[in-house]
């Protein structure tokens, strides 16, 4: 299928349809030029051959000098009549499907088989003169063969070299897909100075504006970050300073969730560089999950767990899969009225570990669910303080699964909350 979609295929297609079109046009002119403006001419000067021809045998016909004139001009002579019915070589067998002949004045001209033909009657004489095998060359079929292996030659050889110029399309191919994939520092070779040569320097032109704006950006939040941490550090030092009391507790919080937030930024901008890939290690799933309960405070009345008695072990960064846990059962606590435990369930699947977290709340609107893990997308639009966060939880989470090269995924469950579940790799 790449191969018929292929442009160097097309276009050597249409190379080869021109080609073959010019040459019909070439020869449907110089038939049409023979038909109608030399054709009588042609016609009148075989007649006029064939009286020398005549002539020179002589009446009545010598078979003698037919044969003689057979060698010299490569053609054939038979000739019949009253008490005459001979021929210089063997009449062909009448042809299947004989095609019509050209009335001359004095006879008719055809082609059989091949090879020419010409017929006339003189004095009650019948004459046919038809082609040689003679006129075949020796080694006829070796030319041939010769001819189709030098057009096969040229036709490989235009199409290897329409593929060498347009190669630079390829390449252009693979590296906007190298570009998608976030390979920002690819670069597609300049092998010539023409229009595709100009359009490859301008794709490394626009990769390399877009690495240098990519890199601001980065050095800007960096900033940025490190600008607000400081200050932040420094009120947080002075609420713990105040007097307990119900507005000390409340900047508190909100300054602990300003630091969450410029802390989860990081970790996502440091998930879009290379040296971000994931320090994978050896991990018991299970106890991270016990882990993450504990953290929560978690009992029976909260959060229920279904966990198998054998550990659940995967390769993956330890320090992440811990967010993405803190972040899936933070949000199912949020949403779980009180009363109804969030449940956690994990279990085995013999190429990786499947972990889901279903809270009893009322759900997710189904025109919602394709959002949730958008940046700063929240389904509850009043952002507030009951249900806290910023948006940009789920988009970690995500974002850490795929880079192990997991799963995450959330759906409605009947009876009512949100599930989300979550596939690692072992």
């Amino acid at each position: 299928m790449k191969l018929k979609l292929s442009i160097f295929t097309r276009l050597f297609g249409i190379i080869v349809a021109t080609a073959l079109l010019v040459n019909l046009l070439i020869g449907a002119y110089f038939g049409s030029q023979f038909r109608f403006n030399r054709r009588d001419s042609f016609l009148k000067n075989m007649d006029a051959y064939a009286d020398y021809m005549i002539r020179d045998l002589g009446l009545p016909p010598d078979r003698a000098k037919a044969e003689r004139l057979a060698r010299e001009t490569t053609m054939n002579i038979a000739v019949e009549g009253p008490g005459i019915n001979w021929a210089t070589a063997p009449l062909p067998p009448p042809p299947e499907h004989p095609r019509p002949a050209h009335r001359t004045p004095r006879g008719s001209f055809g082609w059989d088989r091949g090879t020419y033909f010409y017929e006339t009657e003189r004095a009650s004489v019948r004459y046919r003169f038809w082609g040689s095998a003679r006129d075949i060359p020796e080694g006829g079929g070796l030319f041939l063969y010769l001819f189709l292996g030098l057009v096969s030659t040229v036709m490989i050889g235009a199409y290897l070299i329409i593929r060498r110029i347009l190669s630079p399309i390829r390449l252009l191919a693979d590296g906007v897909k190298q570009t998608a994939a976030g390979n920002f520092d690819h670069r597609v070779p300049v092998g010539s100075a023409d229009e595709l040569g100009e359009l490859a320097a301008s794709f490394n032109a626009m990769n390399e504006k877009i690495t240098a704006m990519l890199a601001s950006r980065e050095q800007l939040l960096r900033d940025v970050s490190h600008e607000l941490r400081s200050p932040l550090t420094r009120m947080r030092v002075a609420l713990e300073l105040m007097p307990e009391g119900a507005g000390r507790q409340s900047v508190l919080e909100d300054v602990a969730t300003i630091d969450a937030m410029i802390a989860e930024l990081l970790e996502t901008q440091r998930l879009e560089r290379p040296e971000g890939s994931p320090r994978r290690e050896r991990m018991d799933l299970k106890d991270a999950l016990y882990a993450v309960i504990r953290e929560f405070g978690g009992d029976r009345s909260t959060i229920t767990s279904d966990l198998p008695d054998g550990p659940l072990v995967i390769s993956a960064d330890r320090e992440r899969v811990m967010i993405v846990l803190r972040n899936i059962l933070g949000n199912a606590l949020k949403y779980s009225p009180a009363g109804r435990p969030v449940e956690v369930a994990a279990r085995s699947d013999g190429s990786g570990v499947l972990v889901s977290v279903r809270d009893r709340g009322r759900g997710i609107p189904e025109e919602e669910l394709g959002r949730v893990f958008e940046p700063f997308y929240r389904v509850d639009r009043s952002r507030s303080r009951e249900t806290g966060g910023y948006g940009l939880g789920l988009h970690i989470c995500r974002r850490i699964v795929e880079a192990h090269g997991g799963t995450i995924a959330v759906r409605n469950r009947t009876g009512g909350g949100a599930e989300v579940e979550v596939w690692f790799g072992a």
